[in-house]
């Protein structure tokens, strides 16, 4: 006698009820403990209940209705010839449904077609085909990463990620990036991707200001963008992170995240001298006590611009290194006020950095112009870079 559920399976899926053929097969495969096969059907039945909530709410293409439909399709019929060829070959001992219930299934993914089921292998080689075929790549996309390779201390860069489906013309997905400076390959995707840029535990080397929120929905039809504003905060060659995840629902689970790419890049960060301290007219100053109490005073006073030129004229003639230092303190000083002005930090935090500024040049002012051992020169390095890396 015929097996009932799936006989329903089998003329739900002639007549067109995706939904009742699902049921029957998830039925069917509970009770026979077939859990391998019991995953992919509580995954079709769980795409096709979300694509009839994304027909309601979602402008989706007619030809990618009828996609997803025709996988779930598909797939259905492959599992239930499956089952209906267990039903005539249920007595032989070297395939039981043990075999089957102790099986792992591996990560869930679809194509677009499944192959015939083959007739000349065993049970469990058919079963691992069709979980194999069932789980091929469909949903796979494109990944395009621009970012610098160099950049000043005071001057802003954009880093630009582009996330979009395979099938997207490259000519599309890459008009307006600079080759030279991106990175591209492919992933996995979900109808929700998230992106992070960020530096490893403990660095602060730039300032990273996100231009989108994290987690965005997938372009169906063009690509996804992620942008950032890198600010440097430090002179030297440091590492960037780049972290992407999807977003996948599991039967039974939920919602779960998924890191799928993280790429690594270094970005070096240099300084003009030449451009910083073009406008400055070199003079011969004396350099004694009352003039550091004066630089002093004019910090207190709120005169950066001043004691920037003072010390300017003074190191780039006596002290190079020191002269190099200023360099850093001016060009960071240049960019709090920009982003201040931009609105782009709180009042504590501009509080913070200015102050660290501020002892900064009062640190360089007391070294300038002083006699100093090795000794002395380590102690002072240490501290002042402590400072800028600070700020």
């Amino acid at each position: 006698m015929a097996n009932h559920h799936l006989h329903t399976a089998r003329t739900a899926l002639l007549q067109g009820d995706i939904l009742q053929a699902l049921s029957s097969l998830e039925i069917e495969l509970r009770a026979k403990g077939y859990e391998p096969l019991l995953q992919v059907i509580l995954m079709f039945k769980e795409e096709y209940q979300k694509l009839d909530h994304d027909i309601q709410s979602t402008a989706l293409l007619p030809s990618d209705i009828e996609k997803i439909k025709n996988k779930i399709v598909h797939g259905s019929q492959h599992i239930l010839s499956i089952l209906e060829e267990i039903e005539k070959e249920k007595n032989e001992p070297e395939e039981t449904i043990d075999d089957v219930g102790s099986m792992v299934i591996p990560e869930i993914k679809y194509p677009e077609a499944l192959p015939e089921i083959p007739v000349n292998k065993s049970f469990l080689t058919r079963i691992l085909d069709t979980i194999s075929s069932v789980l091929t790549d469909e949903k796979t996309g494109k990944i395009l990463y621009e970012s610098p390779s160099k950049m000043r201390l005071n001057q802003s860069e954009q880093v630009s990620v582009r996330i979009s489906h395979k099938s997207l013309k490259e000519e599309v997905l890459k008009k307006g990036l600079d080759a030279a400076k991106t990175k591209e390959g492919e992933l996995e995707i979900s109808d929700v991707m998230e992106v992070a840029l960020f530096e490893a535990a403990g660095q602060q080397n730039f300032h990273i200001f996100p231009l989108n929120n994290a987690e965005q929905l997938l372009n169906k039809k063009s690509y996804t963008e992620w942008r950032f504003i890198l600010n440097a905060k430090r002179v030297g060659k440091f590492p960037l992170i780049l972290r992407v995840s999807m977003k996948v629902h599991l039967p039974e689970l939920g919602e779960k995240k998924k890191d799928i790419v993280t790429w690594g890049s270094s970005i070096e960060v240099d300084v003009d001298s030449e451009v910083q301290m073009e406008n400055i007219p070199i003079q011969n100053i004396q350099w004694d006590n009352t003039f550091k109490k004066r630089l002093k005073e004019q910090i207190a006073n709120n005169d950066f611009g001043s004691v920037f030129q003072d010390l300017a004229n003074h190191l780039s003639i006596r002290d190079t290194e020191l002269f190099n230092d200023l360099v850093v303190l001016q060009t960071r000083f240049n960019h709090l006020k920009n982003v201040n002005l931009m609105g782009m930090l709180n009042h504590q935090d501009y509080s913070i950095d200015y102050s660290r500024i501020a002892n900064s040049l009062i640190r360089l002012i007391d070294e300038a112009g002083s006699p100093r051992d090795e000794n002395g020169l380590k102690t002072y390095k240490s501290q002042i870079a402590g400072l800028i890396s600070n700020s």
